[in-house]
């Protein structure tokens, strides 16, 4: 039977089972086996989420050290491909990925994703062991290019030019918009993204780096709290508060908000039911891009001269917008017309980081699959 590989330095659990398509893999005539290195590779992340204690499912196989994942990659056999959801490009990192080479696995890349980037200002870091590692990383990625990359707009289609087996597709939240695009929605609250910039659950992990160093947060939520009442008076309508599903920003919103506008992990149905959406840089502005919502960027002192804030600038200026300063005195000044939104740079958005132009408007891993089998001919 020909089996695939599912690979993540990220917790693994049904949810993500259910995000690649366990099923569709084996209607294929696919054996699907996930490797969960979070423990491995992010233990600090894995030991602080509970990860460890949670209940698998026997399609999952937890490693817990590199001697364990070098003796199951040893063991395998007829694997004809993996998922590559491993994050960064260490020399640890790639020790792995050698592993899977050498028994002639394909690896195969999900480029489903990305957002408007600030340009960042270059900081070098000179070390004897940045010296010593990064030739041996950059030829590592010069040998060993991923086989195949699933494509999602031209973002990520300028990131893998050089790949020879392109599967040009869309991400995940197009996925899910294909499903429902035809229903009419209620479009009657204000929708607040909130994205953790000081306590960012992605910190969590090593690589990452998106907090902020905000000195007052109290009055920093409270500046959004006034900004939101101001918007749902004006509009008549009710404020919903859409938390990720590991923010525990929650406790910042109850001091102003009823517990039933406090809701986490409903990101998208919430936007699909707004009239207004209100955020900063989120991935999940996407998805008010695809059900045609307008929208208000907002941004804060406290994000200037960081990552965030220019990520914030980026995203404004790819949808044509202005950025609105929470700490503000003049909202609708700042913000003009609520209602209005430039069509073409919403279009431009979609290709650029959701949907590939000429893909097919059929889910994901129907593409997807179909494009596996014949770029290997199984």
């Amino acid at each position: 039977m020909k089996t695939i590989l599912l690979i993540s330095d990220r917790y693994i659990n049904q949810n993500t089972l259910d995000k690649f398509s366990l099923v569709k893999w084996e209607e294929g005539g696919w054996k699907f086996i996930a490797i969960d290195l979070s423990y491995l590779l992010e233990r600090k992340a894995s030991l602080r989420q509970g990860y460890i204690n949670q209940k698998r499912n026997n399609k999952i196989i937890l490693v817990h050290s590199y001697l364990e994942f070098y003796t199951i990659v040893k063991n395998l056999n007829h694997v004809h491909i993996y998922i590559d959801e491993l994050n960064g490009n260490g020399i640890l990192i790639n020790a792995l990925r050698l592993c899977l080479a050498i028994k002639n696995i394909k690896r195969m890349v999900m480029s489903c994703g990305g957002v408007p980037e600030g340009k960042r200002k270059l900081i070098f870091r000179v070390s004897f062991v940045n010296l010593y590692l990064y030739p041996i990383n950059k030829i590592f990625n010069l040998f060993f290019k991923p086989d195949i990359v699933v494509l999602s707009g031209d973002y990520s289609c300028l990131r893998y030019k050089n790949i020879k087996h392109k599967i040009f597709a869309h991400n995940y939240d197009y996925d899910k918009f294909l499903a429902v695009e035809n229903i009419k929605y209620k479009a009657s609250e204000v929708v607040y993204i909130d994205q953790s910039f000081h306590n960012h659950p992605d910190d969590l992990y090593s690589r990452s780096n998106n907090t902020v160093q905000i000195k007052d947060v109290d009055n920093y939520y409270f500046s959004i709290k006034n900004f939101l009442l101001h918007f749902s008076k004006l509009l008549n309508a009710n404020v919903l508060i859409a938390l990720g599903p590991q923010s525990d920003d929650s406790k910042f919103f109850e001091k102003y908000f009823n517990h039933n506008q406090i809701i986490s992990g409903k990101t998208f149905d919430l936007i699909a039911n707004s009239k207004l959406v209100v955020g900063h840089s989120s991935t999940a502005m996407e998805i008010a891009i695809l059900f045609k919502k307008p929208i208000i960027i907002l941004t804060a002192s406290c994000l200037e001269n960081s990552n965030s804030g220019l990520d914030v600038e980026a995203m404004a200026s790819a949808l044509n917008k202005k950025p609105v300063y929470i700490e503000s005195n003049d909202y609708e000044s700042d913000v003009g017309s609520w209602s209005e939104f430039d069509e073409k740079k919403y279009e431009h958005y979609i290709h650029h980081y959701i949907k590939t132009k000429n893909s097919t408007k059929i889910k994901l891993w129907d593409i997807v699959i179909p494009a596996v089998d014949k770029v290997l001919q199984i």
